[in-house]
């Protein structure tokens, strides 16, 4: 089911806009990384990293922490960039200037 322009506008302006002001809500709404820990991050850091990187077994628990932190920031980031694109993306389809 197509959702209504007005509601795809809307919506876009809305989560624009709570980016925009770092609203809680809207943060809050989006995708987070599946993991919660860096003990969970063990399997995504294996399976993300080269033989030229150490093995998680390898790093200090600072180490560990700081490549589940890299990886929580980054994925984040990538969120809100994909956000603001898609937004960004849905308005323009439908003559709306950002």
């Amino acid at each position: 089911m197509h959702r209504a322009a007005s509601d795809v506008i809307a919506t876009a302006q809305r989560i624009l806009g709570g980016l925009e002001q770092d609203d809680p809500v809207t943060l809050a709404n989006l995708p987070r990384p599946d993991v919660d820990s860096p003990v969970d991050f063990v399997e995504q850091y294996t399976g993300y990293t080269s033989e030229l990187l150490p093995a998680w077994g390898q790093l200090t628990p600072r180490e560990q922490r700081d490549a589940f932190a890299a990886y929580v920031d980054g994925f984040g980031m990538a969120v809100v960039s994909r956000t603001i694109a898609r937004c960004i993306t849905e308005l323009g389809e439908r003559g709306i200037a950002v």
